[in-house]
């Protein structure tokens, strides 16, 4: 109980385990055949009860923080936004993904863009939840014939809610979530491989699917692999899936971040005017840019970036004390002092404003209200905590 306590600190995804055990104690244990409340299923229930706690306090804590978020991250949606037809249609959607996907591991992507923006009426999603309610159907109807079947159905059902994205839109079906459900279907692959194994006629040839799958996931492996070789690979790759997908828009400011830590100064800046080609109000990107012109000496063109930033953000006190940095390197100390003014009037502690207003103030020969400045700033500065290395 210890060991599921702490594994929850780690990722929530883990809150179904208390489910998982209750369906081994159905099967293949057989400790709840019978009346569910005789003395001796009264006892099984007691078992999981440690769990249920730790697990309904970890989902409370997780639900209190996520409704009441930092400006960091966006609020969870409200039912006008994303309909509760649109919930249930994605959650179909990422129970059938799972399902299927494992399967065809081709053309994978740290990115699906499906559920970015979708009509809950169209094919794919009327199909996926076709199949789960088909899939669930028939296993409940022979839960006589195929008991473990069933079991491991509702295993990869329940293990799947955490990151069915019913609070999150728009949500992404990650292929890394599949290494858990994977345990599922591994056990049904071992099920299916065992049939073949007890007959001594048919040995041959389940090794020989054994040995063939291997081979091809091998081979498909390697070649992942070459794809994940460094971030540069990985995001050019991921430019080729996303063909016009707005999503580019995402992978190109993040590639031109790479770029620019490789020293490839002019491809950063066609990334991201690239990026801001296809979404011209990302503020964040704006402000990459502007900090990039910056270094480069070409003042003029920071300045539009940031002034574009700010007109979505007037109220950012770090766009304000970049711009103002400008400015200065313009040489207009008068109006650079007015905009680190404004950001020290919005975040007074913001200890980079506090120094670039105390070099204006000097450059403007009022060194006595600079000093005060230069003060405070190192006074931040040596209260920030050391950066990680």
């Amino acid at each position: 109980m210890g060991s599921f306590a702490v594994s929850l600190l780690s990722y929530p995804i883990g809150l179904a385990f208390v489910v998982i055990i209750v369906v081994l104690d159905f099967y293949p244990l057989k400790r709840l055949t019978g009346s569910w409340w005789q003395p001796a299923a009264r006892q099984v229930w007691l078992e999981k009860l440690p769990f249920a706690v730790v697990a309904c306090l970890v989902l409370g804590i997780t639900l209190l923080l996520r409704f009441n978020t930092s400006s960091q991250w966006a609020r969870p949606v409200t039912l006008a936004q994303f309909g509760m037809l649109s919930r249930i249609m994605q959650a179909g959607y990422v129970w059938a993904f799972y399902l299927w996907k494992p399967w065809v591991p081709f053309h994978l992507s740290p990115v699906y863009t499906t559920l970015v923006s979708f009509n809950p009426a169209s094919a794919p999603f009327l199909l996926s939840l076709a199949l789960v309610v088909g899939m669930s159907v028939l296993l409940v109807w022979r839960r006589q014939q195929w008991p473990a079947a069933l079991a491991l159905w509702v295993c990869h059902l329940v293990w799947l809610v955490p990151v069915l994205g019913l609070t999150e839109q728009p949500h992404y079906a990650n292929d890394r979530y599949s290494l858990v459900t994977g345990i599922f279907l591994s056990i049904l692959c071992a099920a299916v491989l065992l049939k073949p194994w007890e007959q001594r006629a048919r040995r041959a040839l389940g090794l020989g699917m054994v040995v063939l799958a291997t081979a091809l996931l091998a081979g498909l492996s390697v070649r992942q692999i070459g794809i994940w070789r460094n971030s540069l690979t990985l995001f050019e790759y991921m430019m080729a899936r996303l063909g016009n997908d707005p999503y580019r828009a995402d992978i190109y400011w993040r590639l031109g971040v790479v770029q620019m830590e490789k020293g490839a100064q002019e491809k950063a800046l066609e990334s991201f005017n690239r990026s801001l080609e296809i979404n011209p109000d990302d503020l964040y990107v704006h402000r990459l840019v502007a900090s990039h012109y910056y270094k480069l000496g070409r003042f003029e063109e920071a300045r539009n970036h940031y002034e574009a930033a700010l007109r979505g953000d007037p109220r950012n006190a770090e766009l304000l004390n970049g711009l103002g940095a400008v400015v200065c390197a313009q040489g207009d100390w008068v109006k650079a002092s007015e905009y680190f003014s404004h950001a020290l009037q919005l975040n007074p502690n913001l200890s980079s404003a506090n120094f670039n207003m105390g070099l204006a103030l000097a450059n403007l020969g009022k060194k006595e209200e600079a000093m005060a400045y230069f003060q405070k700033a190192e006074r931040l500065t040596t209260a920030e905590p050391a950066p990680k290395k």
